[in-house]
């Protein structure tokens, strides 16, 4: 079964969103270590966090924005 989404597109969504792994656990809402593991590949990024990040890429919705969700 692949993979909802890449550490690289994990990675890439970070960069668009002009926010560092430390940064992503605040905005998506798990912790800065779970961020990591989504980044490095250790876990998989799950469906919701990963439809979320693309729809703000898409939408230029503000890292901000997010975190107040």
């Amino acid at each position: 079964m692949p993979k909802i989404m890449s550490k690289g597109e994990f990675r890439r969504a970070l960069e668009h969103l002009g926010i560092n792994i430390s940064a992503a656990g605040d905005v998506i809402g798990v912790s800065k270590r779970q961020a990591l593991r989504y980044g490095t590949g250790d876990s998989e990024v799950p469906e919701a966090v990963a439809k979320l990040l693309r729809a703000a890429v898409a939408y230029k919705i503000p890292a901000d924005h997010i975190r107040d969700l």
